[in-house]
C-alpha cells in the first residue's frame, strides 16, 4: 500500500514558485506551463475585469493568487483570474502566505491538459468555500460556462455577453471580444 504525505499550505508557500502547483486536500497537484492562447485569454480578461472594477467595484483583480479554501488537510486553488471585493481583502501587514478566502469570481482558463473532471472539481471547491461566481473559459470550444450558487450553470457562446451579476453589477463582455 501507498502513501501519499499530506503538504500544508504553508509548505506549498515554502517551495520555490517554480514548484508551487495546487493543493487538494493537502495532495499537490503540479500546474504544467500553458500556451499563448491561455495568456491571451487571462490577459483580456484581468484588463477587462481590472479596468471595471477600478471605477465601478474596488478590489483585487489578479492571475494565479493562491487562496486556502479548505482546512485540514488544506485545499489551495490558484484561479487564473481571480477578484476579491476590497472590503474583504486583508490588510496589507497581514498577506503574506495565501488568504483563509474564497475570492468572489474565479476564472478558470481551461488547457488542453485539464480533464472535465478537474475542472468540475475546482468549481465544487470554489462554490462550496464560498465563491459567488465562476467561469469557465473553453477556448476550443468558444464557450463560457459560468456557475453561481443556488442556480444551474450557464453555457454561453461566442455571440454572447458575459454578465458579472452581482459581483460585478454592470460588467458585461461579449464573448467574441474575449475569442477574438
Amino acid at each position: 500500500m501507498t502513501t501519499t504525505a499530506l503538504m500544508t499550505a504553508a509548505e506549498l508557500y515554502a517551495l520555490p514558485k517554480e514548484r508551487r502547483g495546487e493543493l487538494i486536500a493537502g495532495v499537490m497537484c503540479p500546474m504544467p506551463p500553458v500556451d499563448l492562447d491561455h495568456v491571451d485569454d487571462v490577459g483580456r480578461l484581468i484588463r477587462r475585469i481590472g479596468n471595471f472594477a477600478e471605477e465601478h467595484a474596488p478590489g483585487i483583480v489578479g492571475p494565479e493568487g493562491g487562496f486556502r479554501l479548505h482546512r485540514d488537510p488544506d485545499t489551495v486553488l490558484t484561479p487564473d483570474v481571480a477578484y476579491v471585493r476590497r472590503d474583504r481583502v486583508p490588510p496589507p501587514g497581514e498577506r503574506t502566505g495565501f488568504p483563509d478566502l474564497a475570492p468572489d469570481l474565479a476564472v478558470e482558463v481551461r488547457s488542453p491538459s485539464n480533464t472535465a473532471a478537474e475542472i468540475a472539481r475546482k468549481v465544487t471547491l470554489y462554490l462550496e468555500a464560498g465563491t459567488r461566481l465562476v467561469w469557465v473559459v473553453d477556448r476550443p470550444r468558444r464557450e463560457v460556462t459560468s456557475h453561481a450558487p443556488g442556480r444551474p450553470p450557464r453555457t454561453l457562446g461566442v455571440g454572447d455577453t458575459l454578465d458579472g451579476e452581482d459581483v460585478l453589477p454592470g460588467f458585461t463582455l461579449p464573448l467574441a471580444a474575449l475569442f477574438g
